[in-house]
């Protein structure tokens, strides 16, 4: 693929010079969209390292010098036909900061239009309503497994109870 690069460099730590290495990944962007009437889209899709189709939230990676939200509007778009009338910043986080550079800044969308899909080559996705309930189910279940879905979903749910504009 040509977008994953391992990298080195030599810190200092309690006076000693050690080379360390991670894994260098752009910056990539989860959208938690919810339907008018209150229905959350997640996508279906085979995930190789894990071997198995997964329920997860449309992602990817921002292109170079694209801004993360126009990336979050591009991945929902592409991945479930889907255009957001409102994004809403949700946060972020590195998933393996031990071992990866990765960040993943999430977001929810409101005020979905549907639309043409525009997969990338190799994806097969099936898009999925969910009622909240029925995702939280899910999570508990462990049939939604991907930290960016859970913690998108938990930021959300945590949002709502606190009253920030958690929504439906």
């Amino acid at each position: 693929m040509g977008w994953l690069k391992v990298r080195t460099r030599d810190v200092q730590v309690r006076g000693k010079l050690l080379r360390m290495e991670w894994v260098d990944f752009p910056e990539v962007v989860a959208v938690l969209p919810f339907t008018d009437d209150g229905r959350i889209v997640l996508v279906e899709q085979y995930r190789a390292p894990v071997d198995r189709r997964t329920l997860e939230i449309p992602a990817g990676a921002a292109r170079p010098g694209e801004d993360v939200e126009a990336a979050a509007r591009r991945e929902l778009a592409e991945e479930t036909g889907y255009r957001a009338g409102r994004l809403e910043r949700l946060g972020g986080f590195y998933p393996a900061i031990g071992y990866s550079a990765e960040r993943i800044d999430l977001f929810v969308a409101r005020d979905l239009t549907p639309g043409e899909t525009a997969f990338d080559e190799g994806e097969d996705i099936a898009v999925h309503l969910e009622r909240p309930d029925e995702v939280a189910e899910l999570v508990r279940r462990g049939a939604i497994c991907d930290s960016k879905s859970i913690i998108a979903f938990l930021l959300w749910q945590q949002g709502r109870r606190l009253g920030r504009g958690g929504g439906r």
